[in-house]
Parts: C-alpha cells; sequence; structure tokens
C-alpha cells in the first residue's frame, strides 16, 4: 500500500489504480485528505469480483467514523479487515484501537476526526 496526500493527487490515480480514503490530518490549520493507493495484485481474484462493493464498505467505515458512530465502525472493520489482500490490515486494527479510545472520550461538538500534526 502506498499512502498519497491531497484530493487531488487521489484523483490523478484513481482511473489506474485502487485508491481508498483514510484519515483527514490538520496541517497548518488546514485539513488534508489522506488516501492509500492499492496495488490490484495483491488482491485476491475471488475479491476483484466485488471490488465496487468493498469500496463502498471501507467508505461507509470512514464515513461513520467521522459521524462517530463507533459501533457501525467497529463491525464493519470486523467485516473488511482480511479483504484487500490483508494489505488493510494494518491500518483498519490502528482504526479500531483509536475508535476504542475516542468511544470512551466526550468529543467536542464540531469533532471531524482529523488529527492534528
Amino acid at each position: 500500500m502506498q499512502i498519497i496526500l491531497g484530493k487531488e493527487n487521489a484523483e490523478k490515480v484513481g482511473d489506474k489504480y485502487i485508491v481508498l480514503d483514510l484519515d483527514t490530518f490538520l496541517i497548518n490549520g488546514e485539513e488534508v485528505s489522506s488516501y492509500c493507493v492499492l496495488d490490484a495484485s495483491s488482491i485476491p481474484l475471488e475479491e476483484m469480483t466485488q471490488l465496487p462493493h468493498w469500496v463502498t464498505n471501507h467508505n461507509k467505515i470512514m464515513e461513520n467514523y467521522r459521524k462517530q458512530n463507533w459501533v457501525f465502525c467497529e463491525q464493519m472493520i470486523d467485516h473488511c479487515l482480511e479483504r484487500w489482500g490483508g494489505s488493510m490490515k494494518s491500518f483498519y486494527a490502528v482504526l479500531l484501537a483509536r475508535i476504542l479510545d475516542l468511544k470512551t472520550q466526550d468529543l467536542p461538538v464540531n469533532w471531524t476526526g482529523a488529527i492534528p500534526k
């Protein structure tokens, strides 16, 4: 998995590669999105036929993370953990650990999920 920053960069490679939304970072007061670029050759052939389904599920995880819908995220991460030929496993594990921590906190109403850097 390769990681790139910025929506413009993700759009440039989106026609040739599988690009998934990851975290958003707060850098010098500006929110910058990060994306992973997956090599299709690392994804099992049987998953390729359902690729749009798994992209949608991943996007739902990230959308619900930003909405603080922790239960949905936990369940969907469990569902997606072994997908993508295992290349997203470490990201999902880190995200799940973060969720388990965040759900014990009182987050501000304007919390967006952006990670300060």
